[in-house]
Parts: structure tokens; C-alpha cells; sequence
């Protein structure tokens, strides 16, 4: 309950004088306060509301990309075949295409047969072996990997497009090392003149290489 006091006035005493003492009377009552209006009433000692703002979550980092990496050796191989293959597929597997593997058998037969044919004849042309690929190079003390290097800098004029008959001699090295239904190699060297085959051979006019 809320004791209010009023304090009541005589009417005759103001007219009388403004300076007049004034008779009053004190009358307290106690007036009952409706519920909707206690609850709108001040608590000193109510709490304050106040906002928790959650923390920010920390940034995920990124995973870091996994270096492509070529097969490892392959067995009962020379160091010459080796260092062949691993400069083939270390190109490859930058664009995540399969290994090729290395072939001792015809493959490898008609690669060396072809080198001592460019070496005796002293000049450079292509076998032209139905079913086969084939890059050959030309170069004083060449090496395998200096020959892939070589085609692969073909890569250069290619325009990410298939092979056609007017791109082919431009970048055929390239795709050859690069197309992706080829499953082995097989590379030799005669003198100055150097020659890889593949199978199954690549280069299909239309087609893509990887």
C-alpha cells in the first residue's frame, strides 16, 4: 500500500490574505496501487540486462595442395630406361595423369632398332610404325630427360585444344609425352639420335590428350 498525504486548504483564508496563515488539515489515506501499475514501478535492485556477444570463430587454414610425385623405380630396369621414365612421368603426374610403365619387350626392340637406323643414316625422320607413338630427337650427348624437356616445351603453342592436322606438327611431341590412353614407353639412343615409342600410341587427330 501507498501512504499519500494531502494537505487541504481553507478557501476563506486564501481569499482573506495571500499572506494569511493558513489553517489546513492533514488527512493520510491509503490508496491501493493496481497490480499493472506495481509492475511498472522502478526495483533499485533489479539487474541490468546485458548481451553476451559469442567470440569469433578462428578462420580454418587451408589445406595445402599435395605435390604431384612420380612412381617409384621400376624394377629389373636400366638407369638409362629409369631416368627415360621418370622424366615422362614426372611431367605427367603434374597433370595428375597415370604413369606409363616401361616396356621391355617389341617396344623397347623396335625403339633400339630405329635409333641405329637414324645413327647409320645420319638424319632424323620417323618410322612411321602402324599402332605406335613415337618422338625422336637429335642432340651431341643428349640426355632423356634433356629430350622430354625439349618436346615438352612444345607446350608453349598449344592452345588447349584437341590435335588436328594443323597443330600437330607444332605440338605432337608434347601431346605424345603427355596423352593419357598411353600405357608404356620405351626409349634408346644411338650416337646423337635418341628415339621414345609409346603404346598405345597417341596423337588422334580430334581427340584430346588428357
Amino acid at each position: 500500500m501507498l501512504d499519500l498525504t494531502v494537505l487541504l486548504l481553507s478557501p476563506l483564508a486564501l481569499a482573506q490574505s495571500p499572506t494569511a496563515t493558513v489553517n489546513s488539515t492533514i488527512v493520510t489515506t491509503d490508496v491501493a496501487i493496481p497490480a499493472a501499475v506495481q509492475g511498472m514501478c522502478y526495483k533499485k535492485n533489479r539487474p541490468v540486462p546485458t548481451t553476451t556477444i559469442p567470440p569469433k570463430p578462428k578462420p580454418t587454414a587451408a589445406p595445402k595442395p599435395q605435390t604431384p610425385q612420380a612412381p617409384p623405380p621400376q624394377a629389373g630396369i636400366s638407369s638409362f630406361a629409369q631416368s627415360c621414365l621418370d622424366a615422362h612421368n614426372r611431367y605427367r603426374a603434374q597433370r595428375g595423369i597415370p604413369p606409363l610403365s616401361w616396356n621391355s619387350g617389341s617396344l623397347l626392340q623396335h625403339a633400339v632398332n630405329w635409333a641405329i637406323t637414324m645413327f647409320d643414316d645420319n638424319s632424323m625422320f620417323h618410322s612411321q610404325t602402324p599402332g605406335m607413338g613415337e618422338n625422336i630427337a637429335m642432340g651431341s650427348g643428349m640426355s632423356c630427360e634433356q629430350a622430354v624437356n625439349m618436346w615438352m616445351g612444345e607446350e608453349a603453342s598449344w592452345d588447349g585444344g584437341p590435335v588436328s592436322g594443323s597443330n600437330y606438327g607444332v605440338i605432337g611431341h608434347f601431346t605424345q609425352v603427355m596423352w593419357r590412353d598411353s600405357k608404356e614407353v620405351s626409349c634408346s639412343a644411338e650416337g646423337s639420335f635418341l628415339v621414345c615409342n609409346y603404346y598405345p600410341q597417341g596423337n588422334l587427330l580430334g581427340h584430346m590428350p588428357f
